[in-house]
């Protein structure tokens, strides 16, 4: 498969957490496309949470951007060029949740949508999760947290409750790599 050659990036907007981008590029057929607009995003962790007792932890928050309440697993974005996505999603489990593991699998990533975001997606899965702590969540958070069995799980994406393409991903990953070594 032949590549597209970036010939031009023009930043048109960026913040801390965003940037969107006009570039222009020479297509294998030496036809140019110009003004593709690319959105780069901060990179993040998602993690299926299990507990003991073969119960997924999932959070409920309120998402401005939808104006909904939604359920996802925990999770967010990296914030820090030094911390590594692991320790990033071992942080996130806990201040979400109180919860933590000692047992932590890579289920890989992904590109949540390569066709204009460059933006790549971390997914773990947590075995044995014990409380240990209280929330601590960062100011602008208010999450509540709770257990489900994976079959409630699947009956929330089912009936358009659990509807976050991030976190249905990663508990497709997390599902596939458990029914492996079942």
């Amino acid at each position: 498969m032949k590549h597209f050659k970036l010939l031009k990036q023009k930043k048109l907007f960026s913040t801390p957490w965003l940037q969107v981008s006009a570039n222009d590029y020479l297509l294998p057929n030496g036809k140019k496309l110009e003004d593709f607009y690319v959105v780069t995003e901060k990179s993040g962790v998602t993690t299926v949470a299990l507990t003991p007792e073969k119960k997924i932890l999932i959070v409920e928050q309120y998402r401005p951007a939808v104006d909904d309440v939604t359920i996802c697993l925990p999770g967010g974005l990296l914030d820090d060029r030094e911390k590594k996505p692991l320790q990033q999603a071992q942080e996130e489990l806990l201040e979400e949740t109180g919860y933590e593991s000692d047992q932590w699998i890579e289920l890989g990533e992904f590109y949540p949508a390569p066709h204009r975001m460059s933006t790549v997606q971390k997914c773990y899965l947590a075995l044995d999760v014990k409380k240990v702590a209280a929330q601590d969540l960062d100011a602008t958070e208010f999450v509540q947290y709770k257990s489900v069995t994976m079959a409630e799980l699947d009956d929330l994406i089912r009936q358009g409750k659990f509807n976050c393409g991030y976190c249905m991903t990663t508990y497709l990953k997390a599902k596939l790599y458990l029914e492996q070594y079942k």
